[in-house]
């Protein structure tokens, strides 16, 4: 008996199961979208399926961007706690950065939402944490930032020797009171900001949290930093460093590192307790090695050439003072102007130059800037003042 009721059932299962049709078959054809071709037109409709749960997961992916070192890693450990805890994301991916993506980092797009720690500032960046003075790389990305740092997670500090630190301090302990990531931090702390003892324990590496560090000289491919900052959630240092993979990497590049060291002590020269030290030779050089062979010294200038890659890098002694009338080179900024960065007290570039030009010419203001400021000797290629406020 047919009633308007069942005529209407009929054609709304009628109409369901050639929807049924049409989605098998763009599922099939790997179609996104389910196509209806009705009297003679084409109509788009959504795929609807209720056992396709991507996109909901998707949503809720935060993505986490850090700097590829020991603070990188136990700040993106630090911030997925916040994160987890107080923002509720329970999914995480995470991607290695380093500074070879300065000169495009500003117009890099991001994954949202996401979260960036220990490196430069971003302005799509959802959740920031950074320490370091060179930070902004133009002055729109600064003036956002304090347009925004009080709407959004942006935190900023330079008094804090680690990212690592500043999450903490900030985010984390409030939270939850973690020995193990107590250690973390510590550990983040001594490392990044060079506050060893003495040149010997940055050098001999008997610390475990000294020796996951060198490892990484071995391998800082991304997978090898993922493969840390797991064992880092669930183990203390002690053990961590125990870790076969871990050993296995901190012998081979210690080894390699004690021939940098002879090499180093052999061939290096001061100019007014200035270490200078430049090879072409394939060697693994810790760079507290200057003031392992040079206790006196009070800066470094290291230049490694890499068949047309050249690693140059600038460093002050931590051990010993400039004394009362000497003025201290802020290395971040002075490397700032050649395109590099860093802290303080260190700072690093990283550039093309088959020739070695380049390189020289770099040497020669780097080392005028250190010698007009920090010993009172003027030199013809200093040009500028990077004195440390």
């Amino acid at each position: 008996m047919s009633t308007p009721f069942f005529d209407i059932l009929r054609k709304i299962l009628t109409l369901l199961n050639f929807y049924n049709k049409i989605y098998k078959y763009s599922r099939r054809c790997k179609l996104t979208d389910s196509v209806l071709l009705y009297k003679g037109k084409f109509f788009k409709l959504p795929v609807l399926n209720p056992c396709d749960s991507t996109m909901k997961k998707t949503k809720n992916i935060l993505t986490v961007y850090f700097h590829n070192d020991f603070d990188g890693i136990v700040s993106a450990l630090l911030a997925t706690e916040y994160l987890s805890m107080v923002k509720g994301y329970k999914n995480f991916d995470y991607k290695v950065v380093s500074y070879d993506l300065k000169p495009k980092w500003p117009s890099l797009k991001l994954k949202h939402p996401n979260a960036i720690v220990d490196f430069l500032f971003h302005s799509q960046a959802d959740y920031w944490w950074d320490h370091h003075q060179t930070t902004f790389l133009n002055n729109y990305l600064y003036e956002y930032y304090e347009k925004n740092k009080k709407k959004k997670h942006f935190h900023w500090n330079l008094k804090y020797p680690s990212c690592a630190k500043l999450i903490y301090i900030k985010d984390v302990k409030s939270l939850l009171n973690n020995v193990h990531y107590e250690e973390l931090v510590h550990w983040s702390d001594v490392i990044d900001s060079a506050n060893y003892e003495s040149p010997e324990q940055a050098i001999e590496c008997k610390e475990p949290a000294l020796q996951i560090n060198l490892s990484m000289l071995m391998n800082k491919s991304p997978q090898y930093l993922y493969y840390l900052l797991n064992l880092f959630k669930k183990r203390p240092l002690s053990e961590v460093a125990k870790d076969l993979n871990i050993q296995e990497k901190f012998k081979l590049i210690y080894k390699k590192q004690k021939k940098g060291i002879d090499l180093f002590c052999r061939q290096a020269k001061t100019i007014d307790n200035i270490c200078i030290f430049q090879t072409s030779q394939n060697i693994i050089l810790n760079r507290y090695t200057p003031f392992y062979c040079f206790s006196n010294a009070w800066y470094s200038i290291t230049t490694l050439q890499r068949n047309d890659m050249v690693y140059l890098s600038a460093m002050k002694n931590p051990w010993k003072s400039l004394g009362k009338n000497k003025k201290l080179v802020h290395l971040g900024e002075l490397f700032r102007h050649f395109g590099g960065g860093g802290h303080r007290t260190i700072g690093t570039v990283i550039f093309k130059d088959k020739k070695g030009t380049k390189a020289k010419k770099i040497n020669e203001e780097i080392l005028g800037s250190l010698l007009s400021n920090s010993t009172g000797l003027q030199s013809k290629d200093s040009k500028r003042s990077y004195c440390a406020k």
